[in-house]
C-alpha cells in the first residue's frame, strides 16, 4: 500500500501531460475560430522565440522573436 517503489507498467505524469497536449491540438482543430477576446497575448520580456508566429488575436512583444509574426487583421 505504501510502497516506495513504482510498477513499470505505471505512466508517471510525463506521459500524462503529453497525452492532454495531444488532446487539446486535436480539440483546437475541431473547434472553429473565436473572436478575440479584446485583450492581447503577450511574449514576456524574458521570452525568445526562435520561429514563426502566427494567430487570430492581437498580440504584445516585449521579448524577441526570430522569425515572422502573422496575425491577419489584428495588431502587433
Amino acid at each position: 500500500m505504501f510502497d516506495k517503489r513504482k510498477d513499470s507498467n505505471q505512466e508517471g505524469p510525463k506521459a500524462h501531460f503529453d497525452a492532454g497536449l495531444n488532446d487539446l491540438s486535436a480539440n483546437r482543430a475541431a473547434t472553429q475560430p473565436q473572436q478575440a477576446s479584446g485583450r492581447a497575448a503577450v511574449i514576456g520580456p524574458r521570452i525568445r522565440i526562435n520561429g514563426d508566429v502566427s494567430g487570430d488575436e492581437n498580440l504584445v512583444i516585449e521579448g524577441q522573436v526570430d522569425g515572422s509574426v502573422k496575425l491577419g487583421d489584428y495588431r502587433v
